[in-house]
């Protein structure tokens, strides 16, 4: 038989205040709403919490004694709401960003930092398939995507958009260009990402599309 939280508060209030009138009006009540909740309690486990008279109430022994629990009782609530109103407001918590490149959030994260100082953020790398895995399965809060992920779960915002890049040593015969087509990479030795990556991906794609070869190097 579990004790009523309700009548738990009323006695509270009633022992604090020393009173069923302020007990009521501290907690938006009628008087005799309070006085009810008390009775109750006492009907209930056979006790008597209170000496009553006209004037004032009087806790009793056992009343002393109760009111020692309910004390940690409330302050263990008011801990619990403050946490909660805390957390809502982005007072306190965590962030865990799944990333595939921290550099093109970096901007964002100082500033989400600058104006929520309690929110500990914590930035977990990979590629695409490794951050939507930690999406996916609780390990983080936001995933930063180098592709398009149709999913009716997720809701998915476009950040930017990046052009692919090549690098070539500064003795290779393309250093002097300003620019190279896919047809030049065709059954050309390449440094590539692992499987799983967006920029192997996109490039594995286009290069299919266009029947050209894609030889790994490394």
């Amino acid at each position: 038989m579990s004790v009523s939280h309700a009548q738990l508060k009323a006695f509270h209030a009633v022992a604090v205040h020393g009173s069923f009138t302020k007990a009521a009006e501290r907690l938006f009540l009628t008087q005799p709403a309070i006085s009810d909740q008390v009775r109750k309690l006492e009907e209930r486990y056979g006790v008597l919490l209170f000496h009553r008279n006209k004037r004032s109430v009087r806790l009793t022994d056992l009343g002393e004694r109760l009111l020692s629990v309910t004390q940690k009782l409330f302050v263990i609530e008011a801990e619990a709401q403050e946490l909660l109103q805390d957390s809502q407001a982005l007072q306190t918590g965590s962030l865990i960003l799944a990333v595939d490149a921290p550099v093109h959030v970096l901007p964002q994260i100082a500033r989400f930092c600058e104006r929520y100082p309690g929110i500990s953020v914590k930035i977990e790398t990979g590629n695409t398939d490794e951050s939507l895995f930690r999406l996916f399965n609780y390990q983080a809060d936001l995933a930063l995507l180098g592709r398009d992920v149709s999913d009716e779960r997720l809701l998915s915002l476009p950040l930017r958009n990046d052009p692919m890049v090549a690098f070539v040593s500064r003795n290779h015969p393309w250093a002097d260009r300003e620019s190279i087509t896919l047809a030049d990479l065709d059954d050309t030795p390449l440094v590539l990402r692992e499987i799983g990556s967006v920029t192997r991906q996109t490039l594995e794609e286009e290069m299919a599309g266009a029947g050209f070869r894609i030889r790994p190097a490394i």
